[in-house]
């Protein structure tokens, strides 16, 4: 099921590709990391330049191509022109951002609450200590997750939570953390904690939950903490962390 489960994600990585390799009119800049382990896309570029023999050893630039300048159209003679001496313009990432996961974050059903905490849920997923917190929250509006105006009810939010003591451990220096790792089991289901922090004698499994606390919750964790037990850890503890 494993191996069944692995070729079958890289099936959809090969579909990816393919899209985002036949879509571009004119040229296509690809940036790899260098090829390795078996299997990689890496590996299936180096392939495609061996067999095209145009594969050298420490080469690190191809083109398969001369690259294609876009038709110019020749402007009529007879057009009036105007010289303009002096051009007043803003950089356009001053004045747009492009998202590509506010859809999931936000939702124009949710409730305030409800769509501040799926935020601050992924704020606090990028963040490993403290101190990541700045660039976390710059992530955020880099991304197009938060505005400017929306910052300081976030920071206030995340520092909640960073600045608790009985969470101090879940974003402490000495520990290894996993922020939003899947773990994949022998039938193929796959289990997502939202954060697990491993010490040398101790693991704890912490959800980040919205809302009101319910049952269930209770035993999402419990399950987790059932799973990661079947892997081999002990001294498990499990928090449930309301945002």
């Amino acid at each position: 099921m494993y191996e069944e489960e692995l070729q079958r994600r890289k099936l959809d990585t090969l579909n990816l590709l393919y899209v985002a390799m036949t879509r571009p009119e004119e040229r296509l800049y690809v940036i790899s990391t260098l090829p390795g382990r078996n299997g990689t896309i890496a590996d299936f570029y180096k392939s495609f330049f061996v067999e095209q023999g145009l594969w050298v050893d420490g080469q690190m630039v191809y083109n398969t191509d001369s690259p294609v300048a876009p038709p110019v159209s020749k402007p009529d003679k007879h057009s009036p022109t105007t010289r303009l001496n002096r051009v007043l313009s803003n950089h356009w990432d001053e004045k747009i951002l492009i998202s590509t996961d506010a859809k999931k974050i936000w939702d124009v059903e949710e409730k305030p609450q409800t769509a501040y905490g799926r935020i601050v849920h992924q704020i606090l997923a990028w963040i490993t200590v403290a101190a990541d917190a700045p660039k976390a929250l710059a992530r955020a509006i880099e991304q197009g997750l938060i505005s400017s105006d929306e910052l300081p009810e976030v920071e206030k939010r995340v520092n909640n939570v960073l600045t608790n003591t009985e969470y101090a451990m879940l974003f402490d220096a000495n520990a290894k953390v996993w922020a939003e790792r899947e773990i994949l089991m022998p039938n193929g289901d796959t289990y997502r904690p939202d954060r697990v922090v491993l010490y040398t004698n101790q693991l704890i499994i912490a959800d980040y939950k919205t809302g009101l606390p319910a049952n269930s919750h209770k035993r999402q964790v419990e399950e987790y903490a059932n799973i990661l037990s079947q892997m081999g850890y002990t001294n498990i503890e499990t928090k449930l962390i309301y945002l």
